[in-house]
Parts: structure tokens; sequence; C-alpha cells
């Protein structure tokens, strides 16, 4: 079964949402870049800490959002993001890290799980992919950040290995959507890069394409082509497929525009 996303906007907040998932229990979310405080080149809605926005600005965008869905900012938790592999099991006692300052982030990761309800992970996003996952049947989530490095093939993976060791999940019941990111038309990256992508993962080849700008590279492909090596169900890996960069500036863009705000990917459990 494969999820559609939809727009929602409220209190001047648009995101996306999912809302299958959101009639399970699971709130998942999207922003777009508008709705905030932040002035020109993070205008509007930058969630950010680390881009060089006005402190005051990114917690007042961060409040509004959080509220607009229904939350409260003492029950976000956040990770470093450093493009490696590793996952946090995140539970009750690390609400609040990272929600208003970095000095308390989960350092080192780039993904968590949790089985907790209330507890909302979010990630900061512009350009790589944030990947949510869902099992159902043992309540579990999760939210990964995407990238290229050395290591691009292992978050995923790993996220979904960590749900079956920690929380004795199924593979074949974990339900996974893939966010908004660049597509692979913007997808631009080295010679360097795309070679060794091939070289260390030939399954993968024909994700990555010599162009006439240069190699693109196409991530959703790539994740879903993991993930069901995995073992992870086909039929329950949906993506929204909306590019970052060409997607009518609803979104921040690094690749696009270089210094710019960030989107927020979130999820939580109500119940």
């Amino acid at each position: 079964m494969q999820s559609t996303w939809e727009w929602k906007n409220n209190e001047g907040m648009q995101y996306l949402t999912l809302p299958a998932w959101q009639a399970r229990g699971v709130n998942l979310y999207f922003s777009s870049r508008h709705g905030g405080v932040s002035k020109h080149p993070y205008e509007a809605l930058n969630l950010s800490l680390k881009v060089g926005d006005q402190e005051d600005n990114v917690l007042t965008n961060r409040i509004a959002l959080i509220d607009a869905i229904g939350g409260d900012l003492r029950n976000v938790v956040c990770c470093e993001q450093v493009y490696e592999h590793q996952v946090a099991v995140v539970d009750k006692t690390d609400r609040g890290r990272g929600a208003i300052q970095l000095t308390d982030v989960i350092p080192g990761c780039d993904a968590m799980i949790t089985n907790t309800p209330g507890v909302i992970l979010m990630g900061l996003f512009a350009d790589n992919l944030p990947i949510y996952f869902f099992d159902p049947f043992k309540r579990v989530i999760g939210l990964a950040h995407f990238g290229y490095n050395g290591k691009y093939g292992q978050i995923t993976w790993e996220t979904a290995k960590k749900m079956t060791q920690v929380f004795r999940c199924n593979y074949w019941d974990i339900e996974v959507f893939i966010g908004p990111g660049l597509c692979k038309s913007c997808n631009l990256i080295s010679e360097d890069k795309a070679h060794h992508l091939k070289d260390a993962y030939p399954l993968l080849n024909d994700f990555i394409c010599k162009t006439d700008k240069g190699f693109s590279w196409d991530m959703i492909s790539t994740n879903r082509r993991m993930l069901e090596i995995q073992g992870i169900n086909p039929e329950k890996i949906s993506s929204c497929n909306f590019c970052t960069s060409c997607g009518d500036n609803h979104f921040f863009s690094k690749a696009r525009d270089g210094i710019t705000g960030r989107m927020a990917a979130v999820i939580s459990l109500d119940r």
C-alpha cells in the first residue's frame, strides 16, 4: 500500500503530510519555506540553527511550526546530521535535545528511532532526502537524513536494521516514505563521486548517469533499491517526488541558492 501525500495549511504554516499514516496515529510533516519570520536569504520559515540565521528568528519559526501541527517544542529531538551511518534510539529522556540550542543535540548521528508516543523526531533539510519509517505493528517510527558521502547507502539501511534489532520489527512490515529532495536532473555530482558510487555499489549503476552537465544521481531510486534488497516490501515504499530545487520555489535549496534556510522533517507517535 503506497501512501499519498497532501499539502496542508494551518496558522500560516504550509507543509506536506501523509493522511494514511495520520489515520493510524503517526504525525508526519515536511515544512515548506513559507510562513516564518526569517529575512533574506533565509526567508521565511528557516528552521536550522546552523546556517547563519538569527537564533531568535529560528526559535520563533520552530515554535510556530510545532504549534501549528499540535506539538510542543519541549518534546522535539534533533540529531547532529554529520553524514555518517549511526542511528540513535530515542525515548522520553531525550525530549528537548537540540530543540532550542545546538549544544545538546544528539551527536554523531544521522537517524533516530523511537517507540515513545509524544517524542517528536525532527531533522533539517535543503536538498538531501528525509526518509521516514513506520512499523504499524510494533508502533515504531524513524527518521533518517540521506545525502552523499562515502557511506551513503548505509543510513537508510542502518535505520531499518536498528528497528529490527532494538524493537524486533519485521522488515516486511516497515513502511517508508521518502520526502522532498533533489530530483535526478538537479542532483549533479562530480565525476570522482560518480565513479566512487559505481565502484562501491555496482547494483546501483543504473541510477548514476552521464549528462551534458556532468553526472546525475537518482537518490530516490537508490533508496528504493537499497530498501528492497534489505527486505522492505516494495509496495510499502512511497515518495512524493517533489524536487527541492526545481519544485516551484516551495522549498529551500542549497544547490539552487547557495546560502539559504532549511525545512524540517517531523514525525511522532500520538498513541
